[in-house]
């Protein structure tokens, strides 16, 4: 499993594996007082978030269903299925811009090839930030 995006020479990718992300997902979730990932977000997957069809609250219409416009930004990623699918640019920047404030509460403890879930979680900031500055789909393989 690999989170990537762009082509040739301005490729990037987050390519940790299914373990690491749930782990990361996990560890944001904690980081916002959030006990069980998959108990609290249990009841708002659907296959438009699990694959990262969202309606743009910006540009677009928004409407009364919580699964297309989320509560909060972090739930583009919390929600989004770690197989495939897509994260648009201006999802990545909603994204990037929360988890920054989450960041800090991240734990540091060790989790995959001696990288800590922080590291893992900035580098994924990372891609992120990249993503919506750019204006670079990513996709989730």
């Amino acid at each position: 499993m690999s989170i990537s995006g762009g082509y040739g020479n301005n490729e990037r990718s987050w390519p940790y594996g299914y373990g690491a992300l749930a782990r990361v997902r996990d560890a944001i979730a904690a980081a916002m007082g959030i006990e069980n990932r998959r108990d609290h977000y249990a009841d708002r997957f659907t296959d438009y978030a699990l694959l990262g069809f969202w309606v743009d609250p910006e540009t677009t219409i928004i409407t009364d269903d919580p699964i297309l416009t989320p509560e909060d930004d972090i739930e583009y990623l919390m929600l989004h299925q770690d197989c495939e699918g897509i994260l648009m640019p201006w999802t990545s920047r909603r994204i990037a811009a929360r988890l920054k404030d989450i960041l800090v509460h991240v734990e540091d403890d060790e989790v995959w090839n001696s990288k800590s879930t922080r590291k893992l979680t900035v580098e994924l900031l990372d891609l992120l930030e990249w993503a919506g500055e750019d204006g670079v789909l990513l996709e989730f393989t």
